[in-house]
């Protein structure tokens, strides 16, 4: 598994990316270098992902959060928060079931959350794709519209976008996406139940466009929050995709959260 690590100093914050997103070390670096001032972020490329190997193992929410612990076992980290984009909440809320005491927080970047899956009428979309076609989550229909999902932003150089352009044109005959694809239901629903324990400090930074495209996406959110008092949800301007455009002012939300965390 193929990982960046930016700082040296501070809690460990661990970056984890939405599904099927072709580079994810180049799509959060701006993020990941503004937090690097007060944390040590690491960058997580699933297997399948960037330039991580491909995996024959299916691609399960179980299979996805041990090899993530492997990993974060591998290098030593046995407390961390997770901060995690689009579909990668569910795996964070299964992830922190699986090893509680390490999880030190949550921070959603504008998350997936398993109920969302109650929301799609699954007899008239593709089953595999529906929780995230439905509520404008899904990455990669590159070939229809790819422009759509490489970063606009003076925060990235030319070469880190002709880089994602690439791997995205290459992801799309992945088998290990293909095959966490046809899983997206069955991890939803094995995750559909859980919720997270009321002493866990959560951060939730969700997209003004999703808020308002989707009428049920902020009510639910605020419902998995529910009787959280150490959770905080947080509406910022922009897409899907905050990082790419608001990294500025999420770094300095984060540097709250954790101050707060401090005291």
């Amino acid at each position: 598994m193929n990982v960046s690590i930016d700082g040296n100093q501070g809690p460990v914050i661990v970056l984890l990316s939405g599904y099927g997103t072709a580079a994810p070390i180049l799509d959060f670096q701006p993020l990941a270098k503004r937090m690097s001032a007060y944390a040590r972020v690491v960058t997580v490329e699933y297997l399948g992902y960037g330039c991580s190997d491909r995996s024959e193992r299916t691609r399960s929410v179980e299979h996805i959060c041990e090899e993530l612990h492997s990993l974060l076992h591998t290098m030593q980290y046995d407390r961390y928060y997770l901060m995690a984009h689009s579909i990668s909440g569910v795996y964070a809320l299964y992830y922190q079931h699986m090893y509680e005491t390490e999880v030190c927080g949550i921070i959603g970047i504008d998350p997936s959350v398993p109920k969302q899956i109650d929301y799609v009428d699954s007899s008239k979309e593709q089953w595999i794709t529906a929780p995230l076609k439905k509520s404008g989550l899904m990455r990669f229909i590159n070939a229809v519209k790819p422009g759509s999902f490489i970063p606009h932003s003076a925060d990235y150089d030319a070469q880190s976008i002709a880089t994602i352009k690439g791997m995205a044109f290459s992801q799309r005959t992945n088998p290990s996406f293909k095959e966490e694809g046809k899983r997206i239901n069955e991890n939803f629903m094995a995750c559909r139940e859980l919720s997270y324990p009321k002493h866990l400090p959560i951060l939730m930074l969700l997209s003004s466009r999703n808020c308002k495209m989707v009428k049920w996406w902020k009510s639910l959110h605020e419902e998995q929050l529910e009787d959280h008092p150490q959770a905080r949800l947080l509406v910022l301007e922009g897409s899907h995709y905050l990082h790419w455009s608001q990294s500025k002012q999420m770094a300095e939300e984060v540097r709250h959260f954790l101050s707060e965390e401090a005291l």
